[in-house]
């Protein structure tokens, strides 16, 4: 149990450490001004990088806490720990396409498209 504890506090200090350095290299003075205009250019990704990272994040925990304080369902807590899971995972995705500006059409063709690819993939011959 403490070494999950350990585990975890790690894995959330590596994540607020990779965002915060992201975020710092826009702060003028940081990188050479060069840089960091070619960094801005690149800024969309970054957000994008910021918002997985940190949804992933707290989706995990939530996740973790949901299977701890529901442990007396028994085997029911897995199935709403899945939803909020998957839901969570959806709801990061959306985010992430937001700010990639990737308008509605795009994403449904992009769908459409990955989905016939593996349903194709996945059928019994």
């Amino acid at each position: 149990m403490l070494l999950r504890r350990v585990w975890r506090f790690i894995y959330v200090l590596l994540i607020a450490v990779v965002v915060a350095l992201l975020w710092a290299f826009t702060i003028p003075g940081f990188l050479a001004e060069e840089w960091r205009q070619t960094y801005m250019v690149y800024f969309n990704i970054v957000r994008a990088i910021t918002a997985i990272m940190l949804g992933i994040l707290v989706i995990e925990l939530t996740a973790s806490l949901i299977t701890v304080r529901l442990k007396h369902l028994g085997r029911g807590v897995y199935l709403v720990r899945n939803v909020i899971v998957v839901m969570g995972y959806v709801i990061v995705g959306l985010l992430v396409l937001a700010i990639s500006e990737v308008t509605g059409v795009s994403a449904v063709a992009g769908a459409t498209v990955s989905g016939l690819i593996i349903g194709l993939g996945l059928h019994p011959f």
